[in-house]
Order: structure tokens, then sequence, then C-alpha cells
């Protein structure tokens, strides 16, 4: 492969690579919202505490 080409095709795969991980944390955070969805409607306040501090350490963690 010439240099142009495999330097496209690098970019290439890392613009996939980077679209992956986007839809990763994307998904993660569905994920989150779905659980806290199906945690209010049980109303169970101890489990419903323990989502919340989950979500705040993965708040702090991005940052």
């Amino acid at each position: 492969m010439s240099s142009p080409d495999k330097e496209k095709s690098d970019n290439a795969l890392k613009g996939f690579f980077a679209f992956c991980e986007k839809i990763d944390e994307h998904n993660e955070k569905i994920r989150l919202v779905e659980s806290i969805t199906r945690r209010l409607f049980k109303l169970d306040i101890s489990e419903l505490n323990y989502i919340l501090d989950a979500v705040k350490a993965l708040i702090k963690d991005k940052k």
C-alpha cells in the first residue's frame, strides 16, 4: 500500500474507533437511564441512592 493510501486507511480506522467509543459511552448512559427509570417505578430508595452515587462517580471520573 502506498504511503498516502496507508495514511488515509489509518485515519479512517482512527475515526471508526473513535465513533465506536462514542457509541459505547452513549450505550452506557442509556443503560444508566433505563436502570434509574426501573428503580423509580419500583420506588426502592436504597437502590435509587446507590444508582445516584454511581452516576455522581461517573460524572466525576469524566471530568
